[in-house]
């Protein structure tokens, strides 16, 4: 397995703007009536999608700012190719396409993006950015394992996405993102990854969720820039944050072996730690502190190899 020209995990000093201080009130705002709601129980995915961005403004979310270098590492090493169909599979927000028309502008690519989620929360942002940015994509509100792309893609990104999804479905899904790929496609993925792994979803523990929710009062009121009404709702959907968030650990071996099995070749694997100091008295399934993340280059094998 080559690593010794994998771009790097490390964050630099170079890496594209996201304007959060604009967009996290307009998702705060909007979610409420953007967000897709369960049939069954009646309940929609504000609480996550109007305090995602938040949660990075006040350091309490992972995103990809932290892996900048991979992803334009990854670009570059693209750059042959002149244009790309990219597809994003999965996006809490727009982070993940400003690092792709980011790496793509410093590569001298061209880039059709098509971003796919199944809420239309995070599509309207993207929407959003790409207006500011000046570059139009195609969004398509479909969940990720019933949607069929009408032609192949040259690259997959995703961020922290595989750990949505249970040990069964994630082959699923690496497998589709296999068939959705032109030959010798490429995908480009992060995910946290935690040693030892297990089969069972992992959620906040008690004392996490009270430190959790803590920290987030705490930094709000630092900031001294929220109005009250909005910072009163961030606090409310922190705690529904705290109980109802839930997410699939993969281990270092089972992030590796999946792509593996499902007909990948890998070209780079790198593991970085992720977080900030900040977080030092925090912890829970997605915020960074001193985990690891893996970032991987991988391509769809030739047929035979």
């Amino acid at each position: 397995m080559p690593t010794s020209n994998a771009p790097s995990c490390e964050s630099g000093v170079n890496r594209p703007v996201e304007p959060i201080a604009l967009s996290a009130p307009l998702a705060r705002r909007l979610a409420p009536r953007l967000c897709r709601r369960d049939p069954a129980s009646g309940e929609d995915c504000s609480w996550y999608h109007g305090l995602w961005q938040d949660l990075r403004a006040l350091g309490l979310a992972a995103s990809p700012v932290y892996q900048a270098d991979f992803f334009l590492g990854a670009f570059k090493r693209m750059a042959k190719r002149r244009r790309l169909r990219l597809l994003i599979s999965g996006a809490a927000d727009y982070s993940i396409l400003a690092h792709v028309l980011w790496g793509c502008r410093e590569s001298g690519l061209e880039v059709d993006i098509t971003v796919t989620d199944r809420c239309n929360t995070p599509l309207f942002l993207n929407q959003w950015y790409a207006e500011q940015a000046g570059h139009p994509i195609t969004t398509v509100q479909e969940h990720i394992l019933a949607y069929q792309p009408e032609e192949p893609f040259d690259v997959i990104c995703s961020h922290a996405f595989l750990g949505q999804f249970s040990p069964q479905r994630r082959t699923e899904l690496v497998g589709k993102w296999s068939q959705w790929l032109a030959p010798m496609g490429t995908v480009l993925t992060v995910n946290r990854v935690r040693p030892g792994g297990t089969r069972r979803e992992i959620r906040f523990s008690p004392e996490e969720a009270r430190a959790f929710c803590l920290a987030v009062e705490q930094r709000i009121r630092e900031s001294q820039s929220w109005p009250e009404a909005e910072a009163a709702e961030a606090l409310a959907r922190a705690r529904i944050y705290a109980q109802r968030l839930r997410i699939h650990p993969i281990s270092p071996a089972e992030f590796t072996q999946l792509f593996l099995s499902t007909g990948f070749r890998i070209d780079a694997l790198s593991t970085v730690a992720s977080g900030e100091s900040r977080n030092r008295n925090v912890s829970g399934p997605a915020i960074p502190r001193e985990s690891k993340h893996a970032c991987l280059v991988a391509t769809k094998a030739r047929s035979g190899e």
